[in-house]
């Protein structure tokens, strides 16, 4: 049945991008795509940037010189690749690859609590990067569209609302993550036998994260910068795939569309279609519409974006295999004495 649900998901979302195609008209958007001819590669290089910089906001989820001797930043880069490319096909709201992270740091001598709790920074700090890169392309759209009504209420509306998250999901981190949701948990009856085996590890994660919280806020900074210019080489990212298909825009227009379409991507990681198919496609023609840009456009981007995302998930999940997420549990003992090596340092 699981799996059923799957394919009829799956299917739902390629029925909607390939609606969006049939509005937008499917000879326009295979022309914009045949501008790219033999530069079609190109539009894959910018993503290199953004997800470096991501790699260097994880790394400062370690405690200082913890990963030295063992994950250098090429490592920790196939790592992280690896893990995002099961989020990004898994409807799991982008948490699916964070265990398979810790899974394959473990075989490089890192505990998994450390690993969780690292990925849990990570990811924290990603999160609160993106509020405020989205919040600025906010901004942008008023200013763009001179809104002073329904737009700009929203926004303001918003402003508290994005500071009382924030520091709800600080104040839980400082004070236990995974205890207060395994107590939830245990009330509800789901699991139970399984997760009382798991607690003492559950404990372990939420000490790391308070004791890094503690310890190297100077870290947690650097690793919301590093994220934050993850977010700013997504615009980039955007400039060059509209200028490849012959797309001439504003760099205003540019941080508004990538700002907004990761907000359409997060709003459909929150539904069980696998990788917001279709959301993120239609959330990029709304974009377009809303801005006064051709629509057709829009769709062509998201497409090119899809693309690229499908090229660098099968090359994660290549690595995956390759750093051995796939073994058993039965040669995870072997894998961790002789894990691949990846010559590099952070």
């Amino acid at each position: 049945m699981k799996y059923i649900s799957r394919a009829l998901f799956l299917i739902a979302g390629l029925s909607i991008i390939a609606w969006l195609v049939s509005r937008a008209g499917v000879q326009t958007v295979w022309f914009q795509v045949q501008n790219l001819g033999w530069l079609f590669p190109l539009i894959l290089l910018p993503f290199l940037a953004v997800f470096l910089f991501d790699t260097l906001g994880w790394a400062q989820a370690f405690p200082p010189g913890r990963l030295r001797k063992r994950v250098g930043t090429g490592l920790l880069f196939c790592i992280r690749l690896a893990g995002e490319s099961i989020n990004n096909i898994t409807p799991t709201a982008y948490l699916g690859g964070e265990p398979v992270k810790a899974l394959i740091l473990k075989r490089y001598g890192i505990p998994t609590a450390e690993g969780l709790a690292s990925a849990v920074i990570a990811k924290t700090t990603l999160a609160l990067s993106q509020i405020l890169f989205m919040f600025i392309g906010a901004i942008l759209l008023v200013i763009r569209l001179r809104d002073t009504g329904v737009v700009l209420a929203c926004l303001l509306a918003a402003i508290p609302l994005a500071g009382l998250f924030i520091y709800f999901i600080l104040s839980w981190q400082r004070h236990g993550l995974f205890k207060p949701l395994l107590k939830i948990v245990r009330k509800l009856g789901i699991g139970v036998r399984r997760l009382e085996a798991m607690e003492g590890r559950f404990e372990r994660v939420d000490e790391e994260i308070r004791a890094f919280h503690q310890e190297h806020p100077g870290r947690f900074a650097w690793s919301f910068l590093f994220h934050f210019s993850g977010w700013l080489a997504g615009v980039f990212e955007v400039a060059v795939i509209l200028t490849l298909i012959g797309f001439e825009c504003t760099w205003t227009d540019i941080f508004i569309i990538e700002s907004l379409a990761q907000l359409a991507k997060g709003i459909g990681s929150l539904l069980p279609l696998p990788g917001s198919l279709g959301v993120q496609e239609g959330g990029g023609v709304y974009i377009f519409h809303i801005l006064s840009l051709e629509m057709s456009t829009g769709l062509t981007l998201m497409i090119l974006k899809r693309v690229r995302e499908l090229v660098f998930a099968a090359l994660g999940l290549s690595l995956a295999s390759w750093l051995g997420v796939y073994k058993s549990e039965d040669s995870s003992e072997s894998e961790e004495k002789s894990p691949p090596t990846f010559d590099s340092s952070i």
